[in-house]
């Protein structure tokens, strides 16, 4: 079985003005920039009173090469969302308001290929590949993986800020 391990996790929170169409492009882009697969697993949508209620579900992978390989997670949960009219640069244009919960998430799988497989030796050498032949590289690579993800979480909070700046 492969080994999977935790490398990232966290959430960004607003309540406010932001364009959630504009939004979901951007972080999906900035995903493919960044060569990661990804594919939307779950999209529902929900009329209440208080408006729309959205869970949008997100999974991503990228072959870092032929052992490792990033898997995440993002999930979009929005309540409350209503369209509205903001004034941007003299003209009126169409928004959104409501609050937003994104988390992300994500971990690597060494052995995605499954080849150190089989046997109890064959898992044994895996662990010793692992651990002092690898190691080091395998830290960088889990290094880097939480960077993206953690620039990721940045660029949704300062675009959400931005947005809700414009909308007033």
């Amino acid at each position: 079985m492969s080994a999977k391990e935790k490398v990232y996790e966290s959430e960004v929170e607003q309540d406010g003005i932001f364009d959630f169409k504009k939004m979901y492009n951007f972080a999906y882009d900035f995903l493919k920039d960044k060569s990661y697969d990804v594919s939307e697993t779950s999209y529902s949508e929900k009329i209440t009173p208080d408006g729309k209620e959205i869970e949008v579900k997100w999974e991503m992978e990228k072959k870092v090469n032929d052992y490792i390989k990033y898997l995440g997670k993002v999930k979009m949960s929005l309540k409350g969302l209503k369209s509205v009219e903001v004034q941007k640069n003299g003209r009126k244009e169409d928004s959104n308001k409501g609050k937003i919960k994104i988390t992300v998430f994500g971990e690597i799988e060494k052995d995605y290929k499954k080849e150190w497989e089989g046997s109890f030796f064959s898992k044994f050498l895996r662990s010793i590949y692992d651990k002092y032949i690898a190691g080091e590289q395998h830290k960088e690579l889990k290094a880097k993986y939480a960077e993206d993800l953690d620039e990721l979480v940045v660029q949704l909070k300062s675009f959400l800020v931005l947005e809700g700046i414009k909308g007033k």
